[in-house]
């Protein structure tokens, strides 16, 4: 019922009941994860049509002085919304709502800040957050919000003088500043019992969404197809970059029976690097028939991706499957990418993770690091934690430069 909700759709109970009895015709939906009408879906594609055309948007205004940014509102069935800060002329909206499929709703909304601004804004302040916290201003994350129009920073040291000190480096202009206790939340760790699912599986292919462990912490599969860009014939997985320092990794919960899978490698987080742009690790080379291009969906289906994504966009529908939040829920989680860009301070070991997307799910937990997103077949990206209590991910698109393997499908 919520996720109707979230993407506009009939969240009475007597409706949903009707389609969980089959009592209405129903299909399970790639784009949201639970059960549709057939109508219910074709509308959804509908919206996934719509939403390829935002980063268009972005790219054709990406040098526009008055752009302020595009996104979807799922909520509201679909609305597209393109924001200026000084409006465009009518025939400059004839143009970009043409861009768009008939039966496009879009909106032509007023900001007071250019993204170009807010993006160097985000930029400039995730490459300072190292030298800011020995000034003594301890920023904890940033995220740039276009439907807010505004770049968050949250410092744990006093507002006033974070303010004071931000403002005369980077200006006032599109900064909000809050203090706040430090809300990072990595979720690699000890996992949870189980409750309504399994994931601790420890033999057979390595799909992605099920658990594995270094005799220390459990995390999630992310990718087990992950081709090296030296040596084309190793294939290794993908998890979160926090899980672990260099170390061997097993299948399934129990490391002492589970399979091994080998070690991880080539970490952007322990680099020893002040930033990194993907929370991510390599796995292997995995073992002869565990590499798959698949995750694991509801009921432990395996849902083949099929590419990375040509771009992101605000408001796109996005999944996760997390081992901790399969077991404990027994549903994979869906929502929306309400941030694009956003970075978040770790410490130890003192590093800014950058370039992380933010969504509006909020259910994972310690188990989950290194699950993967997905929109239908695109592999989206590597689960990372939690920033404001909303989960968060490092880009798929990212994992090459980071982790010198490139997925393949």
């Amino acid at each position: 019922m919520s996720v109707r909700a979230a993407f506009g759709l009939n969240d009475q109970l007597s409706y949903v009941r009707q389609i969980d009895n089959a009592t209405i015709p129903f299909v399970i939906s790639d784009i949201i994860g639970i059960s549709v009408t057939p109508a219910e879906q074709a509308n959804l594609e509908h919206r996934e049509i719509v939403g390829a055309v935002i980063p268009q948007i972005d790219s054709a205004e990406k040098h526009s002085a008055s752009y302020a940014g595009a996104w979807i509102d799922q909520a509201a069935g679909g609305v597209v919304h393109i924001a200026f800060t000084t409006l465009p002329s009518p025939l400059a909206v004839t143009t970009l709502q043409n861009m768009f499929p008939s039966n496009s709703i879009v909106q032509i909304d007023a900001a007071s800040v250019p993204l170009t601004r807010l993006l160097s804004l985000e930029n400039s302040l995730a490459a300072s957050t190292a030298v800011l916290r020995k000034h003594g201003v301890l920023v904890e994350s940033t995220a740039l919000d276009e439907l807010a129009n505004t770049v968050d920073v949250d410092v744990s040291s006093p507002l006033s003088q974070a303010y004071a000190v931000l403002n005369s480096q980077f200006g006032s202009s599109g900064l909000t500043v809050r203090e706040t206790t430090p809300s990072l939340s990595v979720q690699e760790g000890v996992a949870q019992p189980q409750a309504a699912g399994n994931r601790d599986i420890r033999t057979g292919p390595l799909y992605g969404g099920e658990y594995i462990d270094n005799g220390f912490a459990a995390c999630t599969a992310g990718y087990a197809n992950s081709q090296g860009n030296v040596v084309k014939s190793n294939l290794f997985m993908i998890t979160a970059g926090h899980c672990a320092p260099p170390v061997n990794w097993r299948q399934g919960l129990n490391f002492d029976q589970g399979v091994d899978i080998g070690r991880g490698g080539d970490n952007g987080f322990y680099s020893g690097n002040s930033t990194t742009n993907c929370d991510c690790q390599t796995i292997g080379v995995l073992p002869s028939g565990k590499p798959t291009t698949s995750v694991l969906v509801n009921n432990n289906a395996p849902y083949r991706f099929t590419q990375l994504p040509v771009a992101y966009y605000s408001g796109e529908p996005t999944c996760i499957s997390g081992a901790s939040e399969y077991t404990n829920t027994g549903s994979i989680m869906c929502g929306t990418i309400m941030i694009l860009e956003a970075s978040a301070f770790v410490d130890p070991p003192g590093i800014t993770v950058e370039q992380l997307i933010e969504t509006t799910v909020t259910a994972t937990g310690f188990g989950d690091s290194g699950a993967p997103w997905g929109n239908g077949g695109q592999l989206l990206g590597i689960h990372f934690g939690k920033l404001d209590g909303y989960s968060s991910f490092s880009r798929s698109t990212n994992i090459s430069a980071a982790t010198n393997t490139t997925p393949t499908f």
